[in-house]
């Protein structure tokens, strides 16, 4: 299965793509933003080797899609990333634990607990040119992972303290309704290193040391209207429907809906699948589990951590590979990696997958 790979050197620890901004962190705490474009776009006026490629680089829609028929790599130095980078730099002063982002606002994690760092004006074409102050939104304890929702809503993993839920008060759409929230909720009371949550908000999966928990949470309207720059449905926007949002908001529920021997869960698009001791598999829908087909895996495999996107099934295993899965086929991507990442919220990136090395960040990118 052959692959694109962009190695950007680098001693990083964490890396993100975000709307045309790729977000790094290195081992000093050093947060950077980059315009993906201005860096893909100088990368090939130097060099012409594989051009035809460049819009597929840049991302994965339509249009887009030359075929990959053989390994290809690129390399961005330190140098050429210090003279096309179009971004800026702050220094976090501490390591982060994860990163994500959602509706122009960065979060990110540590074990100082949950900031925030908003760039809805700063954005500009796919460049960030400016940072903003960093702003505390949880800081009880130490935060391994975080998944972050609609209408403000963000699931910490939070070790000990089990896995919760708070509220940014300062995303768009609840100032927009007058709503805001700042005690946290406890989802689960169990030690909680990592969580997940769904495309549309309601499902989610926590991770814990030797076991997976599945949330079902309220239905809720879509905040996509209710952003300042969808003036298309502003006025569709009645003050039932604020009322009807604010009253799930504040009186949420989450259930337990975790089977028995789960070993494994992910989700493909909406949808959430898991696999049990006995290596069946299920998906959920309609409020119950259902026996489904065309679990890759086998019995031997132990798998730590499991993404799902267009490009396949990423599997990192507790012997420390990392493999992806498509097609039917297993394809062993890396023995030697600190982290990875992949971006199954984002159309313009089902095709590529971030692995971090010693000496730099890797961007595979795949046929889809």
């Amino acid at each position: 299965m052959a692959e694109i790979n962009i190695n950007i050197a680098g001693d990083f620890i964490d890396s993100f793509i975000y709307s045309g901004v790729l977000f790094t962190v290195d081992t000093n705490g050093i947060l950077c933003s980059y315009s993906w474009r201005n860096l893909v776009d100088s990368y090939f006026r130097l060099y012409t080797n594989h051009s035809k490629f460049h819009n597929k680089i840049l991302d994965c829609r339509e249009g887009n899609n030359s075929k990959i028929e053989q390994n290809i790599t690129i390399v961005f130095e330190k140098k050429f990333l210090e003279k096309n980078q179009k971004g800026t730099c702050c220094d976090l002063d501490v390591w982060n634990t994860d990163l994500d982002v959602k509706d122009n606002i960065l979060y990110i994690s540590s074990e100082r607990g949950l900031v925030s760092l908003p760039f809805l004006e700063e954005w500009d074409n796919g460049k960030v040119m400016k940072f903003n102050q960093l702003i505390p939104l949880w800081k009880e304890a130490k935060v391994f992972g975080l998944s972050t929702g609609s209408w403000g809503r963000t699931i910490l993993a939070a070790g000990d303290n089990g896995a919760l839920e708070i509220m940014n008060n300062g995303v768009e759409q609840l100032q927009k309704i007058g709503f805001h929230k700042n005690k946290e909720k406890i989802i689960d009371s169990n030690i909680c290193l990592d969580c997940e949550w769904s495309s549309n908000s309601t499902l989610a999966i926590l991770d814990g040391l030797n076991s997976k928990a599945m949330y079902m949470f309220d239905s809720i309207d879509s905040d996509s209207r209710f952003k300042k720059n969808n003036n298309s449905n502003q006025n569709k926007i009645t003050e039932d429907d604020i009322k009807k949002i604010a009253s799930i908001l504040n009186k949420e529920t989450a259930k337990d809906i975790s089977k028995n021997e789960i070993q494994h869960s992910w989700f493909e698009g909406s949808r959430l699948y898991a696999v049990d001791s006995n290596n069946k598999s299920f998906y959920f829908k309609s409020g119950s589990w259902v026996e489904a087909k065309g679990w890759e895996l086998n019995e031997s495999d132990a798998v730590l951590k499991l993404k799902n996107i267009t490009a396949g099934k990423f599997i990192e295993t507790e012997s420390d590979e990392l493999f992806r899965v498509a097609n039917g086929k297993k394809e062993l991507l890396s023995e030697d990696f600190t982290s990875w990442r992949v971006f199954p919220r984002s159309k313009s990136y089902q095709d590529r997958i971030h692995v971090v090395k010693d000496e730099y960040l890797q961007v595979k990118i795949f046929n889809i």
